[in-house]
């Protein structure tokens, strides 16, 4: 499916004021995930960057970070572990891939990185797949 380019740097700045909305109103920027069993930090250099990139691509992402940030990040359940295979995704231990289904919405995909010590660092959200219904950010 074909998305205007133009339209993507909407959706970009859409998602990045909706992250710094959810960091700025929390004393630490962290989330705990009831599936992995801790905290999830939103960290400035790796989630700011990756979450708005991939997310802004299709309305439907861009829909569901915006309006369920915080129920993707506390409520997401885990699917698989993965090795990281990137540049980027080598600086941690594993990825792990979880997903939260938000009535109405869709399916979110939500990757977090888990470093060598142990701490779970967001790594990405996107749609996990293609729905209908979405309040999306045209």
């Amino acid at each position: 499916m074909f998305y205007p380019t133009s339209k993507r740097s909407q959706r970009w700045d859409a998602i990045v004021q909706a992250m710094q909305a959810w960091s700025e109103s929390r004393p630490t920027p962290t989330a705990y995930n009831n599936s992995l069993r801790g905290y999830i930090t939103v960290n400035h250099r790796i989630s700011t960057k990756e979450t708005p990139y991939w997310g802004s691509k299709t309305p439907e992402s861009a829909a569901l970070i915006c309006g369920h940030f915080n129920e993707i990040l506390r409520y997401a359940v885990k699917k698989e572990e993965v090795v990281p295979h990137s540049n980027k995704g080598n600086q941690f231990a594993k990825l792990i891939i979880l997903e939260r289904t938000v009535k109405g919405k869709g399916t979110a995909k939500l990757t977090v990185g888990m470093k060598p010590d142990g701490s779970l660092v967001q790594y990405c959200i996107t749609a996990a797949q293609p729905f209908e219904g979405a309040m999306a950010i045209a």
